[in-house]
């Protein structure tokens, strides 16, 4: 790794077609679907042919779980899946942990 990003992912912007893989995990609750729309979009721009999105979140069992005390989100599987569409992603590989 040899940058670091002192941004907020709403507000990232990566550069076009470098990166292999964008790895996010157990950050994407802090962000509202509007803004987690919006970052997947611009993401998808920054990957390479081939490239991929990794995203490992906790699921939460139905529609979203807000976290009163940090104010972050839970979302469901069916909730990603309708982000991912929005986002124009496809899922390429599933696993539970």
């Amino acid at each position: 790794m040899s940058e670091y990003h002192t941004v907020g992912l709403q507000d990232y912007q990566p550069e076009s077609g470098i990166y292999d893989v964008m790895w996010f995990q157990w950050v994407l609750g802090h962000l509202p679907d509007t803004d987690l729309i919006a970052m997947f979009k611009r993401c998808l721009k920054g990957i390479k042919k081939n490239g991929v999105i990794v995203v490992k979140e906790n699921i939460a069992r139905g529609g979203f779980v807000l976290d009163k005390e940090d104010m972050s989100v839970t979302r469901s599987e069916t909730h990603f899946r309708e982000i991912f569409k929005k986002a124009g992603m496809r899922i390429i590989k599933e696993a539970w942990q």
